[in-house]
């Protein structure tokens, strides 16, 4: 009775001895995991300090944490939209001086636009071989959802020879 004591008393502690290690280990990767989001966030806010929006954050909770890191890479998708539309814009100035105008320049462009915008625009320059240039515009407009987009296109319609006939 004594010796089977004993062995029960050795095999309950090796029962604690596992289930404490286990728990070591769990409390460790969630301390792994708590620590990383704070460090992806701050590099991501460094990246995005230095011009470079493309960085996002992965959202792995559906606590306060993880809201924070979908917020944060929403706000870096809008900054590299907006960051894009303005790129684009330039490059049209560009091109349109260099050469033909405003429908050609975009059709120029759309392969080459910034990836943040370019199914955008590809859809646009498609567009704009059976529309008219101010409703393709306008759809375009609706497409980017932006207000940078907004004033953008606003600006190419007035600026466009078709608004100016009228």
């Amino acid at each position: 009775l004594a010796q089977a004591s004993i062995a029960d008393l050795f095999f309950y502690g090796l029962i604690i001895g596992l289930a404490f290690v286990a728990s070591l280990l769990i409390v460790g990767y969630i301390v792994a995991l708590v620590k990383k989001q704070p460090a992806e966030r701050y590099a991501s806010a460094e990246a995005m300090a230095d011009g470079d929006y493309s960085r996002r954050v992965t959202a792995t909770s559906q606590g306060e944490v993880g809201t924070r890191a979908r917020s944060f890479h929403d706000m870096a998708a809008k900054l590299d939209r907006v960051e894009g539309i303005a790129a684009w814009a330039e490059m049209l100035r560009d091109t349109m001086a260099g050469s033909g105008g405003l429908e050609q320049s975009i059709i120029a462009t759309a392969g080459v636009a910034p990836p943040a915008i370019r199914r955008d625009v590809v859809r646009l320059a498609a567009r704009l071989e059976r529309e008219r240039l101010a409703p393709s515009l306008r759809e375009f407009a609706d497409e980017l959802d932006d207000p940078s987009g907004d004033l953008v296109v606003a600006a190419l319609i007035l600026g466009s020879p078709e608004f100016q006939r009228q």
